[in-house]
């Protein structure tokens, strides 16, 4: 792959050259360019095995981007610290947004673990082979205009959802789109307004 502006797929191809097999680009990059909202950034998921040292990752993973340079973050802001093991920040763009590589924690697959999404409206994947998959939950949102809120989740999960769509609230209202509150949690916890 060439340092430049590639597409998801090269992105993918380049990681998976290098030995991450099964990166997925998942969630908000696919679904905003969906909805017709700019994405804010594109993740990109991959497996941390075997557990390398940042340096180490962060070499290998501008070597699979082209030369790109590789910063690794850990301000884990959402709370997913039991989900990532590090988040690596890039100065790679695909069509002028910010692509971020994820590293998911020990036993978390990048090719599953995107159909466990809090929202319905993040149940959505792009793979290696260029094909784009999303659970129903995702069609029914995309059809109803509904983000729904599901799952079981503490204290900290539930947190974490609400600084998102905070986060996402008045442009896609702004669109049509409602929240729809379906969430297992402790009782205490109010529901979305």
């Amino acid at each position: 792959m060439s340092y430049g502006n590639p597409t998801p797929v090269e992105i993918l191809k380049g990681l998976e050259a290098v030995g991450f097999v099964g990166a997925q680009v998942s969630g908000g990059f696919l679904r905003d360019r969906m909805i017709g909202r700019q994405p804010k950034d594109m993740d990109v998921f991959i497996s941390g095995y075997p557990r390398r040292s940042t340096e180490e990752m962060q070499h290998l993973l501008s070597r699979a981007l082209g030369g790109c340079t590789v910063t690794a973050q850990f301000d884990l802001s959402y709370g997913e610290d039991s989900e990532i093991w590090r988040v690596y920040k890039t100065d790679l763009t695909v069509d002028g947004v910010e692509v971020q590589v994820i590293e998911l924690a020990e036993g978390l697959d990048p090719t599953t673990r995107w159909r466990q999404y809090d929202f319905n409206l993040c149940q959505i994947t792009l793979g290696v082979d260029g094909v784009v998959q999303a659970t129903d939950a995702f069609q029914a949102g995309l059809v109803n205009k509904q983000f729904v809120l599901e799952g079981q989740m503490t204290e900290k999960e539930y947190a974490r959802s609400l600084r998102r769509w905070e986060r996402w609230k008045a442009d896609v209202v702004a669109m049509g789109f409602t929240l729809v509150d379906k969430a297992e949690r402790p009782a205490e916890l109010p529901m979305f307004e």
